[in-house]
């Protein structure tokens, strides 16, 4: 028979720091009152109560330091991008997507969609929140970027260019010989960007890039053929001189409002007497603006004849 255990069994006498511990803790019993005539409760010595006071104060502080692990959590990382193949099959980074026979459309939930035609053949290098990148070597794509989803989102690279969304809906073509890209925007706004360069290709536009050359310079898809001539020229200008001459030609062959597009990015161009022929050019067709016809003052009352 095992022998009886006061931690147990309540039987037999207390060990003296059992009995020193019940008697401290004594006082916070409940549901039963000391009777009036029973002794005195012993009262610890002062130095046996400081081990309690400081395991009082360890234990409150863990508990405020658990609550603070509690309310602090590393910044949930968000999940990535869907992009969704006809199939239902879900792409990821680093993988090719080819239309032979029929179109690939992918689907982005809530931002947009891209639809390779046959003969594309395309390259997914970034699906995050911050950005859908993807790589077209060859083929067309049309794609739709929901207005809401912030600008510069969704880019395509191509060998020449980057396309850049800025809320939009286009059509980019890569001829699979020659690399040269081709954008045509049908809807919103985007970038041409090609080593830190930029243009600016609105609804009804288009514009060309040449690998090891960047993007050209873009023009409204209704130009008429003599200016259109004439801005080829100037693009394919690499000589100074040259470039000087068809970019008069080119300003005397616009007509209308809408050849003010080629002309304003003219104005960024490195040689003055090209930037000083496009602002005559700009003041014949519009009228001059207020100021001193910066570049920035230009797009102001230039953009309503864009749209």
């Amino acid at each position: 028979m095992t022998e009886p255990d006061y931690l147990f069994d309540k039987v037999g006498e207390a060990p003296a720091d059992v009995a020193r511990l019940e008697a401290l803790l004594g006082r916070f019993r409940h549901g039963r009152r000391r009777p009036k005539d029973a002794p005195a409760e012993p009262t610890a010595p002062r130095g046996a109560r400081r081990p309690w006071l400081w395991l009082a104060t360890a234990l409150a502080a863990a508990a405020v330091l658990m609550v603070a692990v509690r309310l602090w959590r590393p910044s949930k990382i968000a999940a990535g991008i869907d992009v969704v193949q006809t199939n239902g099959d879900k792409l990821s980074v680093d993988e090719w997507v080819e239309a032979k026979d029929q179109a690939q459309h992918l689907s982005m939930p809530s931002r947009g969609w891209l639809t390779l035609l046959p003969g594309g053949r395309l390259h997914v290098r970034r699906l995050d929140p911050e950005q859908g990148r993807f790589y077209l070597q060859q083929g067309s794509l049309e794609a739709f970027v929901v207005p809401s989803v912030q600008a510069r989102f969704f880019q395509v690279e191509t060998d020449a260019a980057t396309c850049v969304d800025l809320g939009c809906k286009y059509t980019l073509d890569v001829d699979a010989t020659t690399k040269v890209a081709r954008v045509r925007v049908t809807l919103g706004q985007v970038e041409f960007v090609d080593q830190g360069r930029q243009v600016f290709v609105p609804r009804g536009a288009e514009c060309q890039a040449v690998p090891g050359v960047g993007a050209g310079t873009p023009r409204f898809s209704d130009c008429a053929a003599p200016t259109r001539a004439a801005l080829d020229a100037f693009d394919a200008a690499r000589d100074a001189q040259v470039q000087r001459r068809t970019a008069t030609t080119f300003a005397a062959a616009c007509k209308t409002t809408r050849d003010t597009l080629p002309l304003w990015h003219l104005l960024a161009h490195a040689d003055a007497e090209v930037r000083n022929v496009a602002d005559a050019a700009l003041q014949r067709l519009v009228g001059e603006t207020k100021g001193v016809r910066t570049s920035a003052e230009w797009r102001e009352q230039l953009d309503r004849h864009w749209w």
